[in-house]
């Protein structure tokens, strides 16, 4: 059997490789072809070591806790090449004013879950403290209808606790405004703690008493971030030696999609085409919903209704003497109410080992955009240097900057998402031979990713029988 598989980003590596694993396993046959646009694979994930500082280019981190991406580490045998954040380092903090203030132990996301380091904390007027004190007297919505992340935040612990902590830490996710976000395609943990303990904060208060009994440690769990020791590009790589060059080839934009005598009939800009039995399109919605307008156009109407927005991300490296901010943490949110184009930034030498040699420095500014704004890249550069200078109070000139953007690279979850998403299963159900994978669908991270991609290769895998039975 052919398998084609468009988009060597990490969902279509995935995919690729667990399908091979698969057919390994339980000796299946089966022709698996990875067609990648650009010249390299991995999609956003890129690593680049530059006079001995390590820059990514795009996620510099995963999270432990959902497992989809430690187990897929194991199976690569590149659990030794692990290492997380550097435990001195282990807060964050969040910009009022000019000035940055440590997120209190035990606040997530949007509420807290210990009251005295909350109340403690300047970051918040007294008004919006007490305001947010008083969420577990708020009566659970009874409206069965899809909230918005920023009226659910607003309408349990009111419009400070969404300006000056929701709004930021959430943009820090999803570069997105979270008046957009659909509560239950993004964080639908919040929801069920509403309904469970008709409260967000009491819910976070049982948690941590439960994690502190269970584990010995409470507040933010920064410990859960992992990375690796040259860069989140091992991961991409350990993928791409495991398929082998044979599986991969780059360099080929599908221009079109068709289906002669129940094959599909993928072309290339080249003009070669390629046939298949199996088609699994690992893209970004906006890029697939074209390829399928002919042979899927009702797929194709549903992707075209899932919103992305874009991010630049830049790079800066100076010496240790010119920053006058101790950089005691692993960076910083800026709430889009102090007016800056900053979203966020992080502190990448303190974050993780070795990014930057002896008495270094690296920066990691992200801004975000809409799809359809135009970007000057020097006059963004200069205005994202400016506002570090004043924030941290860095003197002179960088030793250099690097700025990459991805445009249309985050898909916007936005009120209906899962209904749209339960549509495409649906329609998607009318065609044996035809899947969908990547961060457009059911998880924005790397672990929901490579989840989503293991469940794509197994239904795909099912299909596969061995060379006796045809």
């Amino acid at each position: 059997m052919n398998i084609i598989i468009v988009g060597a980003g990490l969902a279509g590596l995935t995919t690729a490789y667990k399908i091979q694993r698969y057919c390994l396993q339980r000796k299946l046959q089966a022709q698996i072809k990875l067609l990648e646009g650009s010249k390299h694979v991995g999609g956003v994930i890129q690593t680049e070591m530059r006079d001995d500082f390590l820059l990514e280019k795009g996620p510099d981190c995963f999270i432990s806790e959902k497992p989809a991406a430690l187990e897929l580490v194991k199976e690569l045998q590149i659990e030794s090449e692990l290492i997380g954040t550097q435990e001195e380092f282990r807060r964050s903090f969040i910009l009022r004013g000019s000035k940055l203030y440590p997120v209190p132990e035990g606040l997530y996301l949007m509420a807290p879950s210990a009251i005295l380091p909350f109340i403690k904390s300047p970051m918040v007027s007294w008004r919006g403290k007490i305001r947010m004190l008083l969420e577990p007297l708020i009566p659970p919505s009874k409206q069965s209808v899809d909230e918005s992340l920023g009226s659910f935040v607003r309408r349990r612990l009111g419009t400070e606790a969404l300006e000056r902590i929701a709004q930021p830490m959430i943009a820090g996710i999803y570069s997105a405004d979270p008046e957009r976000l659909s509560l239950k395609a993004t964080m639908p943990q919040f929801l069920e703690m509403e309904r469970q303990y008709k409260s967000v904060i009491r819910a976070l208060m049982a948690k941590r008493i439960t994690r502190k009994n269970e584990k010995g440690t409470s507040g933010p769990r920064y410990s859960l971030f992992l990375s690796f020791k040259k860069g989140m590009f091992t991961l991409i790589d350990a993928l791409q030696k495991s398929l082998g060059p044979e599986i991969i080839q780059t360099n080929s934009v599908v221009t079109k999609i068709n289906k002669e005598s129940g094959k599909w009939i993928i072309g290339l800009a080249s003009g070669q085409n390629l046939k298949s039995n199996v088609l699994c399109i690992a893209l970004p919605a906006p890029k697939c919903s074209p390829l399928l307008q002919n042979q899927a156009p009702e797929i194709a109407r549903i992707l075209e209704q899932i919103e992305y927005t874009s991010i630049a991300i830049i790079n800066f490296g100076y010496k240790k003497k010119q920053i006058g901010h101790p950089l005691d943490g692993m960076g910083f949110v800026v709430p889009r109410i102090e007016n800056r184009k900053l979203i966020a930034c992080s502190f990448s030498h303190q974050k993780f080992l070795n990014r930057a040699p002896s008495q270094h420095v690296l920066l990691r500014a992200f801004v975000g955009f809409s799809s359809e704004e135009r970007v000057n890249q020097e006059e963004l550069v200069l205005s994202i240097k400016k506002e570090l200078n004043e924030i941290l109070t860095i003197q002179d000139e960088p030793l250099f900057t690097s700025c990459v953007f991805w445009r249309k690279a985050m898909p916007l979850y936005g009120l209906g998402h899962t209904d749209r998403i339960n549509m495409l299963e649906k329609a998607l159900a009318n065609y044996h031979d035809l899947y969908l994978t990547g961060n457009a669908y059911r998880g924005v991270g790397i672990p929901d990713v490579i989840r989503q991609a293991d469940d794509v290769a197994k239904r795909i895998g099912e299909k596969l029988r061995p060379p006796s039975q045809g």
